[in-house]
Order: structure tokens, then sequence, then C-alpha cells
């Protein structure tokens, strides 16, 4: 009945007694093909209102500017990054 479907649908029919077998038509390249999909961009916006909220936060919590710190680090000639709020 399944295979009468299929072919009255359009759609090919393909057997799996086993595990072996879903394995080798998953991998089949025969079987495979592209067919486009909705595209969320919903994680890249959240990483970025993240950003944005922890670059607006960052004064706020008494943290020094990442300008000021970077040139800190610099300037240590390769010792580890200041920690402390130096203001």
């Amino acid at each position: 009945h399944l295979q009468t479907l299929a072919r009255q649908t359009g759609l090919s029919y393909l057997r799996l007694n086993d595990a072996d077998g879903l394995r080798a038509a998953l991998l089949e390249p025969a079987l495979a093909h592209a067919a486009p999909g909705p595209v969320s961009l919903r994680g890249p916006a959240t990483a970025l209102a993240t950003l944005l909220w922890l670059a607006l936060l960052w004064p706020a919590l008494g943290a020094e500017p990442l300008a000021r710190r970077w040139r800190l680090w610099r300037g240590s000639r390769g010792s580890s990054m200041p920690i402390s709020n130096t203001r």
C-alpha cells in the first residue's frame, strides 16, 4: 500500500528493515535533495542586543572602558591584563 501511495504522490519509497538500512538511506546521495526552508534571525539579533546591552551597562558597573584597559594591557609588556578598577 505504501509503495502505491508513494508512486501516486510522486515520492519514492524505501523499505527500512534495520538501523543499517536507515544509515545507508541517510547517506545515499541519490536520495538527497535541497529544499528551501525558513531562516530565523532570532539568534544573531539576540546576540547583538546582548552585546549592546552590555556595552551600555559596562560603565554603570564601574568597570574601566575597554580602550583604557587595552592600553594598560598593551603597556604592561606581556603581563596579564589588570583586573582592578584604577580610575
